[in-house]
C-alpha cells in the first residue's frame, strides 16, 4: 500500500479526477439548447451582449436596458471577454451579408453562444474541484484533499449548475479562491496571501454579494491561527490593507451597477421585508438539511463525521468550519428566501471534512495492515450512489427533452400555418407574421427580441415552418375568460399545453382541454406527473432513476 502514497501516484490521481470531473459536466451540455429550460441561465450571458451592444461596461448608465441582468457585472464582463472573440470568429467565417444580417442570425440562433458560455461554467466549475483540492491538502493533507475533490467531481448539485451558465459556480470559485488564502496566510502570514485574499473577495463581490460571507474565513484564519495577543492581531496592517481592497473593489461594482445592489438590498428581491421569527430561522436549518438529505447524501454524512472528529483533534479548525457554515445559513435567512440550489456554497465546505472523516477511515484500516482490496471496496461503497447518479443524470441531459420532442412532432405532423393555441413556456413554435401581429394588438410589451426581427424579415428569408400562434403564456390574460368561443371563431385547430403536474392547468388551459380531444402525448416516464429537476426540485434525487427524459408532460390536442 506505499503507492498511495507515491508523489507521482498523487498527482496522476487528481488528473484523472480531474478527467472525470471534466466528463461529468461536458456530457448533455448542449441540453435543451436553443432553448432556455433552466431558469436564470439567459441573465449574464444577455447582460455581455447588451454590454457589446450598447458600447458600454456601465449597467448603471443604462437602467432599463439592463433590466435583463440581475446580478453584479463581473462575470458578464468574463463572459464578454470570452465570448466575443467566439462571436468574431462567426462574423469572420460565415457567408452573412451585412453585420445587421449577422445580428439577425444571432437573435435567431442564439445556441452556440450559450454552448461556448456553458463551457466556460464547466472549465470554471473543474477550476473549483481543483482549488478543494489544494484547500483541502493545505488544512489537513494530501489524501484529504483529493477525496475531497472526488466528493466534489460526483456531487448533484455541483455537476448540475456547472452545467447551465448561472452564476453559481462563478461564485464558487471566487468564494474558495479567497478560503484558500485564508488558509495560507493561516500556515504562512505572509503580506502577499493577505492581498490576495483582499482582491479576490473584492472581484468575487463583483459576482454574487454573498461572497462577502467569505470575510467570515478570513478573520477566523487570522484570530485563531496566529498566537500573538488579540490586539496585535487586531492592528495587523497586512489585514487591514486586504480589508480595504476589499471594501475599494466592492464600492466600485456596486457603483458600476447601483440599481442592482439597491433591489437585493432593500428592493424587490431583498428578503430583509418578510416577517422573521425565532422559529423559521430554525427551520432554514431544517430546510437546508433537508436538501442536502435529499441531494447530497453521502457527503452530508461523511461531513458530520468529520465535524465529530474536528471536535477532538481540531478544535479551531472546527470552529472555522462550523461558524462558516451556520452564518451562511443565517444570511440565506435574513436577505434571500429558501431555494434548494443556494446551498451549494457550502457544498465544497462539506466536502473537505467528508474528505478528512474517509482519510481518517483509510487510516485505520492502513494501521492494521488490513488488505489493499477493503480499501477499495470502502471507496466503492461511498461512491458508488453518487458516481450512479451522475451517470444517470448525464443520460438524461443527453436525452431530447419533451419540450424538444412535442415541437418536432408538431413540425412533422401538422401542416405549417395551421392555427395553434400554446400554453408552455421555454421553447415556442415560430409564428407567422399575422400572429406576431396580433400578438403586438394586444399586448405590445409581450414582444420578445426573436418576435421584432422575425417581424421585419424579409418573407424570403423568413423560416418554412411557421404556424398561426396564439400564445397564451404571454397574452392569456388579455384575452376573454371563457376563451373557447374566442378559439372557435378564429378557427383554431390544435391547442399545445405543458405542466409538470395537472393542479398547475389554469382554469382557461382545463376549458379547452374540454372541447379537444388528445392526439398526442409526450412524458418522462412516470405517468401523469414529472419532475422540474434543474429548477428547485424538493425530493430524493434518486427519483431521477425513474426517468426516461427531461422535461414536463405536453399534450397536443386536436380542437
Amino acid at each position: 500500500m506505499l503507492f498511495l502514497n507515491h508523489k507521482l501516484f498523487q498527482k496522476k490521481l487528481i488528473l484523472f479526477i480531474l478527467f472525470l470531473a471534466l466528463l461529468t459536466r461536458i456530457l448533455g451540455i448542449n441540453y435543451g439548447l436553443p432553448y432556455f429550460f433552466v431558469g436564470d441561465e439567459r441573465s449574464l450571458i444577455a447582460g455581455a451582449l447588451k454590454m457589446a451592444e450598447l458600447k458600454t461596461l456601465i449597467p448603471a448608465f443604462h437602467p432599463q436596458e439592463f433590466k435583463l441582468l440581475y446580478y453584479p457585472p463581473l462575470m458578464s464582463y468574463i463572459y464578454l471577454a470570452f465570448l466575443g472573440p467566439i462571436i468574431g470568429l462567426k462574423y469572420l467565417t460565415g457567408s452573412f451579408v451585412n453585420f445587421q444580417d449577422f445580428k439577425t442570425y444571432l437573435v435567431l440562433n442564439p445556441g452556440f453562444i450559450w454552448f461556448f458560455g456553458r463551457l466556460l461554467n464547466v472549465l470554471i466549475g473543474i477550476g473549483t474541484i481543483y482549488l478543494i483540492y489544494l484547500i483541502g491538502k493545505k488544512v489537513f493533507n494530501e489524501w484529504t484533499g483529493l477525496l475531497a475533490a472526488t466528493f466534489l467531481t460526483f456531487s448533484f448539485l455541483h455537476i448540475q449548475l456547472s452545467h447551465f451558465t448561472r452564476h453559481w459556480v462563478p461564485t464558487l470559485f471566487f468564494t474558495y479562491l479567497v478560503i484558500f488564502f485564508a488558509f495560507s496566510f493561516c500556515k504562512q502570514p505572509h503580506k502577499k496571501y493577505y492581498f490576495l485574499a483582499g482582491l479576490f473577495s473584492g472581484l468575487a463581490f463583483g459576482i454574487s454579494y454573498v461572497t462577502a460571507l467569505s470575510w467570515i474565513v478570513i478573520l477566523l484564519a487570522h484570530f485563531l491561527c496566529r498566537d500573538s495577543s488579540f490586539f496585535d492581531k487586531l492592528k495587523c496592517k497586512n489585514l487591514w490593507i486586504g480589508f480595504v481592497i476589499f471594501l475599494i473593489l466592492s464600492l466600485v461594482f456596486i457603483l458600476l451597477y447601483p440599481q442592482e445592489f439597491l433591489r437585493m438590498t432593500i428592493g424587490e428581491d431583498t428578503g430583509l421585508t418578510t416577517n422573521k421569527s425565532l422559529i423559521n430561522y430554525l427551520l432554514s436549518f431544517i430546510y437546508y438539511f433537508k436538501i442536502l438529505v435529499f441531494y447530497e447524501p453521502i457527503i452530508l454524512l461523511f461531513s458530520l463525521f468529520g465535524f465529530l472528529l474536528l471536535i477532538f483533534h481540531q478544535k479551531r479548525h472546527l470552529i472555522i468550519f462550523l461558524a462558516f457554515s451556520l452564518l451562511y445559513i443565517t444570511v440565506l435567512y435574513l436577505f434571500f428566501h429558501n431555494e434548494p440550489r443556494y446551498i451549494i456554497l457550502i457544498v465544497p465546505w462539506l466536502c473537505i471534512l467528508a474528505g478528512y472523516s474517509v482519510y481518517i477511515l483509510i487510516s485505520q484500516i492502513t494501521k492494521r495492515n488490513l488488505s489493499s482490496l477493503l480499501i477499495f471496496l470502502v471507496l466503492f461503497l461511498i461512491f458508488c450512489y453518487p458516481i450512479a447518479v451522475s451517470i444517470k443524470y448525464g443520460e438524461l441531459l443527453t436525452q431530447k427533452d419533451t419540450r424538444i420532442l412535442a415541437k418536432e412532432w408538431i413540425e412533422k405532423n401538422i401542416h405549417p400555418e395551421s392555427k395553434i393555441v400554446t400554453d408552455w413556456a421555454g421553447i415556442k413554435l415560430i409564428p407567422d407574421k399575422k400572429s406576431i401581429l396580433l400578438q403586438r394588438k394586444l399586448d405590445e410589451n409581450s414582444l420578445r427580441v426573436a418576435d421584432r426581427v422575425l417581424l421585419n424579415l424579409d418573407n424570403s428569408k423568413y423560416p418554412q415552418v411557421k404556424f398561426s400562434v396564439l400564445r397564451l403564456h404571454f397574452i392569456g390574460e388579455k384575452l376573454p375568460k371563457d376563451l373557447f368561443p374566442y378559439i372557435k371563431d378564429n378557427n383554431y385547430q390544435y391547442f399545445v399545453v405543458d405542466y409538470w403536474q395537472k393542479k398547475e392547468l389554469t382554469s382557461q388551459d382545463k376549458s379547452i382541454i374540454k372541447k379537444g380531444h388528445l392526439i398526442k402525448k409526450f412524458t418522462t416516464g412516470v405517468g401523469n406527473i414529472s419532475y422540474d429537476i434543474n429548477n428547485n426540485f424538493i425530493k430524493p434525487i434518486s427519483i431521477i432513476f425513474h426517468l426516461k427524459r427531461l422535461g414536463p408532460i405536453v399534450e397536443i390536442y386536436k380542437l
